[in-house]
């Protein structure tokens, strides 16, 4: 509430965050609605890693989202000479037994290609639950498969971006 009747609102984060020092990775988890906080990450991050639950409507979501990302890019962050891109996608609520995800996967794979994890989250309760007990899924339930697949895409993202530092040192 606060943020959003300050001046300069969208750019806040990035104003906010090299005060607080250098890490080599910060991730921000927005909410699924286009909020002053969205608007800030997308003024501040350097790439978007998009869930993606393979249901029904995901596709409107998706085109919603990218809708917001071309907006943020045209009218926001030329202010600051930065834009933003998905460049990661991640497949959650993963059930391959059923038709839908059968049916949805491959959709998701000609429209993102290399940019989806191997690793998908999938269907499971233990996540739900330690949402509701406010807890990360490492301290609820290490041994789930919720918890498990997280440890899958962590390793992997941290896989993408060394491959990259590496080639970049050479």
């Amino acid at each position: 509430m606060k943020l959003s009747s300050m001046g300069a609102k969208e750019f806040k984060l990035r104003t906010v965050l090299p005060k607080l020092g250098h890490f080599d990775w910060v991730l921000i988890d927005c909410p699924p609605t286009f909020t002053t906080l969205t608007i800030n990450a997308f003024t501040t991050a350097e790439h978007i890693l998009l869930p993606v639950q393979l249901g029904y409507f995901c596709m409107d979501g998706i085109d919603g989202f990218v809708q917001a990302i071309n907006f943020v890019n045209k009218q926001i962050n030329p202010v600051v000479n930065h834009k933003i891109d998905i460049k990661h996608v991640l497949i959650t609520f993963y059930n391959p037994q059923t038709k839908l995800t059968r049916n949805m996967l491959p959709n998701m794979t000609e429209i993102f290609g290399d940019k989806i994890f191997a690793a998908e989250i999938p269907v499971n309760i233990k996540l739900g639950e330690a949402q509701v007990e406010g807890k990360a899924i490492m301290d609820y339930d290490q041994e789930c498969s919720g918890c498990k697949a997280y440890k899958e895409v962590a390793m992997e993202l941290q896989n993408r971006y060394a491959a990259k530092t590496v080639c970049r040192r050479d």
